[in-house]
């Protein structure tokens, strides 16, 4: 569980765009989950490289701080800020 210091304030928007990718409505992003989101931005940023699959699973690893496979809003949005 996280500790009630890590949580931060997080915006309608920020809820919107992660609620649109926690597709079975858990409240957390699953490892495919953040993929997909994380493709959408890249595709979006025309600037950005392509992350490889290797990258973004060390990434998910990492910031999944309480280590239960998921991300929740506050950890998906402190791994992105």
């Amino acid at each position: 569980m996280e500790n009630a210091e890590e949580k931060r304030e997080v915006s309608e928007m920020e809820q919107w765009i992660f609620d649109n990718y926690d597709l079975n409505n858990n409240g957390k992003l699953s490892n495919e989950e953040a993929k997909e989101l994380l493709k959408d931005i890249e595709d979006y940023d025309f600037t950005s490289e392509k992350i490889p699959v290797e990258e973004i699973d060390a990434w998910f690893a990492k910031w999944d701080t309480n280590k239960d496979g998921q991300l929740s809003v506050n950890e998906f949005f402190r791994a992105i800020a």
